[in-house]
């Protein structure tokens, strides 16, 4: 009556989630996860149903690389968004970093990478490595600008370890990149801005 044969078989269907956030996936990984069964005897007649996910933050670089299309690229980026040294490295020292607008605005949207409209060519792609490099270059246009908006030595120098300091709150700069701006070492750049603020 259902129409189902006894010869008929059954498509097999994978259900994977796929974990767009640079947090620690905290949700259940099973039905039975979702469940509060207390009884051993019911819980071992019950049929779980586990949950295939593709977690970023847990993907060795390894299987990161098993990825052909550009979701390699965005799991990278979602991977080392809470760290810009790794962030920057992956990004530059990925060949396959031309890509699609659509993968361009997930990572934008993860990693708060504005990716201005000029940086998109005319085959609709973003070269994410010249998209990297010009957040980089306004980070420190700003705290140039800012420094010599105070007028003296004093104030410029202030001015952009206060704006350099911003922006290492934000991620957009790492205390190695300010530091370098700064022309000190890490180590100093950091007790000179617990000294202005």
């Amino acid at each position: 009556m259902s129409g189902f044969h006894k010869d008929d078989k059954l498509i097999p269907v994978i259900t994977l989630v796929l974990f767009l956030n640079a947090g620690e996936w905290d949700g259940p990984r099973s039905l039975l996860d979702m469940m509060e069964i207390t009884n051993p005897a019911i819980k071992r007649w019950v049929v779980d149903y586990p949950l295939y996910l593709i977690d970023p933050r847990n993907i060795s670089d390894e299987n990161l690389i098993k990825f052909n299309s550009s979701l390699r690229e965005a799991i990278g980026c979602i991977k080392y968004s809470n760290d810009k040294e790794k962030l920057t490295a992956f990004i530059q020292d990925n060949p396959r970093m031309n890509m699609e607008i659509e993968a361009a605005r997930v990572i934008e949207a993860i990693t708060n990478m504005e990716i201005e409209s000029e940086e998109v060519d005319s085959m609709g792609n973003v070269n994410m490595c010249k998209a990297l490099q010009d957040i980089m270059q306004d980070s420190r246009n700003e705290g140039i600008a800012l420094g010599r908006s105070e007028g003296v030595d004093i104030g410029l120098i202030q001015g952009k370890m206060q704006v350099l300091s911003t922006l290492i709150q934000s991620g957009k700069v790492t205390v190695k990149e300010a530091a370098a701006i700064m022309d000190m070492t890490p180590e100093e750049f950091i007790t000179k801005s617990k000294s202005i603020s």
